[in-house]
């Protein structure tokens, strides 16, 4: 970066403070200048608003000579702004264009703007890589974030304290390191707009609780609730990228009282009030399932060696033509044992070693696309026959692979599709097929029942058969089945019941009710044991989806989403005094303050610092930790319709 201009002086404590403006396309020598810059954070609701952004307001004195018309631009993210208080940065951001004033009377005057951090873009940036291409694949949330972050503009390091494990997590790992999110989940509900990067960021933080804030230039990401008990914060710090460099410490622990009484830093100004705000009675969140468009991943067949497809497992190649890498879809070759009532098997979907998991309320459309030709002729409508068929097997078995003997096992019934058989049952064409005149296509898609009595969930499977071919079949081996696509996916239509879309998960207090009740919280991602579900969420091998989870130092087996609901009741659960005022000296905007002559902890909803001045104007929250006896929890689940809670008491 070329710095253009900077401005550097003292403040009245003798502090040295420096802004740095920076222009690319800028070469020459940096000009000084006057002026002066104030600090905030703009003012949020709760103590656990997630996205905390920082700004600056920048004042610089103006002459015919040095009008700073060049800083002006309608670009976003080109002008970048760095501001240090005794050698330390404390912002990093980019000018924003909409805040640019200048007095157009008089021969000396301020030309003023705001810089801001670039969390204020989140919202309008889409959730793509750097190449504006859409993130694929299931990815840890630390990725996540890094990714969402990196649209700012700025390649920051990323420090997390969330001390909430899922059951089984080493208790000395960062769970945001370790737990992994279907990157499907952030298209939206048209199939093509793909989330934006704030949404994302809030999707993974406010389960936690956690709130992200810009802090000595580098983000961090705290926990309200768990700096109350402890004001020393240990963090595990990552790269731009989010990969992990080492553990700090951060004390956050700041005191204010008066100057009589000897405190550094002091209430000044005669301006300090203290107001009350109503404790929470009640909270809800909104799970949205999401159901994904493919059990498969790998569902065209692709192979990157030409030896193997993943996601399924070849039975026998000499019925296959060598596949090609790079390639999809695969050609099965007629068998010469034409006629057999059962084909050998060429081809099983596996996934991550073991099927599909369906669930016991939860239907399944499996769905292929296939070209029948012979001599590389697609045949015509009226060649498929009996004898002439595509055929498969749908198979639920209790075991992680259904040519294993012991366990349970049911397979498809052949003729209706309608239940399930113990004993082997291959399905041909003539069940659920749409042949497409111009494109040469055959569809087939069915609707498997839902799993046998008895079960919560197996294992579901796909064998591809060996197509045969009757005897009035002319030569059978030069027809060939040209697979291209194998699907399995959630089922929209459950037997005509209601679908569930999701589930609530609400709390409220029972003895000592307040009138306060949050609006309804929607999230995309939870605690889920399907595959079926784009929103759920994995542990650390990626596979295995989270079902409970423990804050650090409780003993407690939980959904995220109710020590969610949970913490934040007990982060508002009484009247919480609100300090607004002037105090002298600064103090960072991520702190739990304690204020003489007042109880409990508070921490900043609205902040400003006079860097000329060295004086902090701040609102500062009174916070709750502790546990709650009358705290009533519910989980319900959603067919579609979201309604805010009442409350009972």
């Amino acid at each position: 970066m070329a710095l253009k201009y900077f401005i550097k002086y003292r403040d009245i404590v003798q502090v040295e403070h420096i802004l740095n403006i920076y222009d690319d396309n800028f070469s020459g020598t940096p000009t000084r200048v006057g002026g002066r810059v104030f600090l905030d954070h703009g003012e949020v609701d709760t103590p656990i608003e997630a996205i905390r952004g920082q700004g600056l307001r920048v004042e610089l004195e103006a002459n015919a000579g040095l009008n700073f018309n060049d800083l002006f631009t309608e670009e976003e993210r080109v002008i970048n702004c760095q501001y240090s208080r005794d050698g330390i940065i404390l912002f990093n951001g980019w000018l924003n264009p909409e805040g640019f004033f200048e007095d157009f009377v008089q021969s000396n005057w301020v030309v003023s703007f705001d810089c801001v951090d670039g969390l204020s873009y989140l919202s309008d940036l889409s959730f793509v890589d750097s190449n504006g291409f859409a993130i694929k694949g299931r990815r840890k949330y630390i990725e996540i974030l890094a990714l969402s972050l990196k649209r700012t503009g700025l390649n920051l390091k990323i420090n997390t304290d969330v001390r909430i494990r899922y059951d089984g997590l080493d208790p000395l790992l960062d769970p945001l390191d370790n737990v992994y999110a279907n990157t499907a989940r952030y298209i939206e509900e048209d199939n093509d707009t793909i989330t934006d990067c704030e949404k994302v960021v809030r999707d993974i933080l406010e389960p936690f609780t956690a709130c992200i804030t810009l802090f000595n230039n580098e983000w961090y990401i705290f926990k309200p609730n768990q700096l109350f008990g402890n004001q020393t914060a240990d963090f595990y710090s990552y790269d731009s990228d989010g990969v992990f460099i080492e553990k700090k410490t951060l004390d956050t622990a700041v005191s204010i009282g008066s100057q009589i009484n000897d405190f550094a830093i002091f209430h000044c100004g005669a301006n300090q009030s203290i107001t009350n705000k109503s404790s929470l009675g009640a909270y809800r969140v909104n799970y949205k399932y999401g159901l994904v468009q493919s059990l498969i991943d790998n569902n065209t067949l692709f192979s990157f060696d030409g030896i193997t497809i993943e996601d399924f497992f070849i039975y026998t190649p000499n019925n296959l033509r060598p596949l090609i890498a790079g390639e999809s879809s695969i050609f099965i070759e007629a068998s010469k044992l034409q006629g057999t009532s059962n084909p050998i098997p060429d081809l099983k979907n596996i996934r991550n070693s073991s099927g599909v998991r369906v669930l016991e309320e939860v239907q399944t459309d499996v769905e292929f696309t296939v070209f029948i030709k012979n001599n590389e002729t697609d045949f015509p409508f009226g060649a498929f026959q009996d004898n002439n068929s595509f055929r498969y097997q749908i198979i639920l078995s209790e075991n992680n692979d259904p040519d294993i003997a012991t366990g349970a096992k049911y397979y498809l019934n052949s003729s209706n599709l309608s239940n399930w058989e113990t004993t082997p049952q291959t399905i041909k064409t003539n069940v659920g097929k749409v042949y497409h005149q111009e494109t040469k296509e055959l569809s087939i898609k069915i609707t498997t029942p839902k799993i046998p009595l008895g079960f919560t969930e197996l294992n579901l499977f796909i064998v591809v058969k060996t197509p045969t071919y009757g005897p009035t079949t002319a030569n059978p081996d030069d027809i060939t089945h040209n697979v291209t696509i194998i699907n399995v996916k959630p089922s929209q239509s459950q037997d005509g019941s209601e679908v569930v879309v999701g589930e609530f998960h609400t709390v409220q207090r029972t003895d000592r009710p307040s009138a306060k009740v949050d609006e309804v919280k929607k999230v995309l991602t939870g605690d889920n044991p399907s595959d079926f579900y784009e929103g759920t969420i994995y542990k650390s091998d990626s596979t295995t989806p989270t079902s409970t989870w423990s804050r650090e130092g409780f003993t407690e087996v939980k959904p995220l989403l109710q020590i969610m609901v949970e913490d934040t009741a007990r982060v508002q659960q009484s009247t919480a005094r609100e300090f607004s005022g002037d105090v002298f000296g600064y103090f960072p905007y991520l702190s739990l303050v304690s204020i003489d002559g007042l109880n409990g902890l508070f921490m900043p909803i609205k902040y400003e610092y006079d860097t000329k001045e060295n004086v902090v104007n701040a609102t500062l929250r009174q916070i709750f930790a502790g546990e709650v006896a009358d705290l009533e929890y519910k989980k319900t689940f959603d067919f579609g319709n979201t309604v805010k809670p009442t409350i009972k008491g």
